[in-house]
């Protein structure tokens, strides 16, 4: 009886043992068969059992219905409850996707739509999906040249895609222009509306911002608020080269978006530039810009009541507002009537309750020179300016500022300059 009961005993050690050699491998296949159901190649290097989990090692996936799309991540954790899959976690990783948004949207629609039916014979509840620390490469975003990379991102998705919650502390925009950012990137998506705000500084929890809301859908922005209160543009993680700027001045900026019915939308930017280096002006400069448009978005919609003043040059904006299923484009131009030369030496250099910014050796003379009477400054400054900007293609944003002046000092008595008499 004894033998007995030891023969069984090392029969069930036994059987134990095989079920957890063999196990892994009929996880790793059932996986396998599971992705390749919905259209996924998936490779997996070892699998790990638990209680009420599995653990997938160094696992790649691809799919030849979204050619453009792979994923790979160092671990993917499966949990289960009963027979049914309740969340699967992918940890240290990286997502690469290639091709503009448009294009990408519709590939992942399509996909969805092929394998809608399968997914829902499955399971009652579908399966919470997570990614955690994963960098996330898109090449060709935003036209040709156009790149985003995000890092330690993280991003849930439940009920097949319905909400997303997505998040990264770094995200950078590479473009002809330059590289924007690190800004820290929120998104949400449930049934009521899609949310995402940026943050310009992230090492600021409530610094300049943007906010963006839209329909649940995706496919229209109804609001968007933007605040920056005086800052540093190079703390905004915006390149003072796609602006045309030498990275010195400082920004502030109130952009408003509503979309208060299908029909009728409502815009109003103010944005100022402050210590404004231009090519020919002897002194910095203040800007500042308004805009405002209202009307129909089905139509493009002309700018009203549009201004720009860089120092005393001040002249009307001209443009139009385009708004798109998927994004927006503004094209704005400017030109100011031409000012005496001699109007700029006496500009302050800096707004009143300003710290004084190191002196303009050229200015301070020139204005001593023209106050004494001992010279005159001489000539006009002519200025105008363009902006154009799409959404859709970041990468062509375009941003030109054409000084033209003919600024002189003229010696009283000197050759050029006729002879004595005081100051103008």
């Amino acid at each position: 009886m004894g033998l007995v009961v030891l023969a069984l005993a090392c029969g069930a050690v036994g059987a134990a043992i095989a079920a957890v050699l063999l196990l892994p491998g009929y996880v790793r296949r059932k996986c396998i068969e599971a992705a390749a159901e919905q259209g996924i190649v998936l490779a997996v290097d070892d699998v790990h059992v638990g209680a009420g989990k599995f653990l997938l090692v160094n696992v790649t996936a691809s799919s030849p219905e979204l050619p453009k799309m792979s994923a790979k991540a160092a671990e993917v954790e499966i949990e289960m409850s009963g027979l049914d899959v309740a969340r699967v976690v992918a940890k240290a990783g990286e997502i690469a996707i290639d091709g503009s948004y448009e294009n990408v949207k519709r590939a992942l629609d399509a996909w969805q739509r092929a394998h809608a039916t399968e997914a829902r014979g499955k399971s009652a509840t579908p399966p919470r999906f997570v990614i955690e620390a994963m960098h996330v490469a898109w090449t060709r975003a935003f036209g040709d040249e156009g790149r985003i990379d995000t890092l330690e991102t993280h991003a849930e998705i439940a009920r097949r895609g319905a909400e997303l919650r997505f998040s990264t502390p770094h995200a950078t925009l590479t473009a002809s222009a330059g590289t924007f950012g690190p800004w820290r990137v929120t998104y949400d998506r449930d049934a009521s509306a899609v949310r995402a705000r940026l943050a310009f500084d992230p090492q600021l929890a409530d610094g300049p911002s943007a906010l963006l809301i839209g329909d649940a859908d995706g496919t229209r922005v109804t609001t968007l608020d933007v605040d920056i209160a005086r800052t540093p543009l190079a703390s905004l993680g915006i390149p003072a080269v796609a602006l045309g700027l030498r990275g010195s001045e400082q920004i502030e900026a109130t952009v408003r978006y509503r979309r208060t019915s299908p029909v009728r939308i409502e815009a109003r930017a103010d944005v100022a530039l402050f210590a404004l280096r231009i090519a020919s002006v002897p002194m910095p400069l203040d800007a500042k810009l308004t805009l405002a448009a209202v009307g129909d978005p089905s139509n493009a919609l002309d700018v009203k009541k549009g201004e720009l003043a860089i120092g005393p040059l001040h002249g009307a904006v001209l443009g139009t507002l385009r708004v798109f299923d998927d994004g927006a484009r503004i094209d704005l131009a400017w030109s100011a009537a031409p000012i005496a030369c001699a109007s700029l030496v006496t500009l302050p250099a800096e707004p009143p309750g300003m710290p004084p910014p190191l002196p303009d050796i050229t200015a301070e003379v020139q204005q001593f020179l023209q106050a004494t009477g001992l010279a005159k400054v001489t000539g006009e400054v002519h200025m105008a300016a363009a902006l154009t900007f799409d959404s859709r293609d970041v990468g062509q944003t375009r941003a030109t500022l054409s000084p033209r002046a003919t600024c002189n000092v003229v010696l009283f008595g000197g050759g050029g300059g006729g002879g004595g008499g005081g100051a103008p």
